[in-house]
């Protein structure tokens, strides 16, 4: 996908509040900011993580974007997979029945600065992990992790 391209560079220039520069870190700086995070999350996040993979991507899979019905929006930021914590699991299966996906390129477009980016990252790992513990959408939205 390309962040730079004549048209956008247009759209920058008649409108640069409502279209700005995608803070687009590499994939080993968005990786380390991923690890900093997981290791600033306080004690109980983290053992509720335990076990449970947290990756770094780039975008969603069709398969997530399909896996549930109605199909999830291309744009998503995060994705808890698996049951929540209490409900039935297999830990040693491939794939893990839980994990959690941060989207590099997805959240990279909704900061305008790399302050806003690594507050959005903790913040979507905040609102994934909500997840875990079984929390829905309008319960996380109402915690202010939306």
């Amino acid at each position: 996908m390309d962040f730079g391209g004549e048209h956008f560079a247009v759209a920058h220039k008649l409108a640069p509040t409502e279209f700005w520069p995608a803070q687009l870190l590499s994939k080993e700086e968005f990786a380390a900011e991923v690890a900093k995070a997981l290791s600033e999350l306080p004690a109980d996040m983290q053992r509720d993580l335990r076990g449970v993979p947290v990756a770094a991507e780039d975008l969603p899979s069709s398969t997530d974007l399909t896996s549930g019905d109605p199909p999830l929006s291309p744009a998503i930021l995060g994705l808890f997979r698996g049951p929540p914590l209490g409900e039935a699991c297999t830990p040693a299966g491939h794939p893990p029945c839980r994990s959690v996906a941060l989207y590099r390129r997805n959240l990279s477009r909704v900061a305008k600065t790399r302050e806003e980016l690594l507050k959005q990252i903790r913040l979507t790992l905040h609102h994934e992990i909500g997840h875990l513990r079984g929390e829905d959408d309008l319960e996380l939205a109402a915690r202010g992790l939306e």
